[in-house]
């Protein structure tokens, strides 16, 4: 036989199970609306050989000429004809290279994130380029305390991303989650 204590008892754990529910459900309708890789779906994939690396261009690529020069040795990872490549460049830092392998222009684009982390923006990567697509998914780490607030790097970090078209030689910035 049931008391009241424990009828409220399961009532609770019943209206917490129905809330957890719904909040998946929404997260998993909010999940269908953002960018998805064959939404910007790559068909003319190169498969030429690649083009010297242009650095007259871009005279801020000239200090990463080695990494670039390596990295144009492979096939295009991103976007039907670029090669994608990263690399570290101090605490809290990823420096971005895209290199067009039909031309060997290089770009050092820069993600726009939104502004309001950059209080508590601590580091970014991206997932694995896909060649037939010109989304690029970057996955932000933030702090759940503003970084100019005291002990800020130790409490909790946020997971979030940021999705973003490589189109006319630019990111441009999509949606954020």
């Amino acid at each position: 036989m049931f008391n009241r204590f424990k009828l409220k008892k399961y009532t609770a754990i019943s209206l917490i199970a129905i809330a957890l529910s719904a909040v998946s459900a929404i997260a998993v309708a909010d999940n269908e609306k953002l960018p998805q890789y064959k939404d910007y779906a790559v068909t003319d994939i190169y498969k030429q050989p690649n083009a010297p690396v242009n650095f007259a261009d871009n005279k801020k690529a000239q200090p990463f000429h080695k990494i670039l020069q390596q990295a144009s040795k492979f096939k295009p990872n991103f976007a039907g004809q670029y090669i994608l490549t990263s690399w570290g460049c101090g605490m809290f830092c990823l420096q971005m290279g895209i290199i067009d392998a039909k031309t060997g222009k290089v770009a050092l684009p820069e993600p726009k994130l939104p502004a309001h982390w950059n209080k508590y923006l601590v580091g970014w990567t991206y997932e694995k380029p896909r060649v037939d697509s010109q989304l690029l998914i970057i996955n932000a780490q933030l702090t759940t305390i503003p970084r100019d607030q005291p002990n800020s790097l130790k409490g909790p970090l946020k997971q979030t991303k940021a999705y973003y078209q490589w189109k006319n030689d630019q990111l441009k910035l999509l949606a954020f989650s």
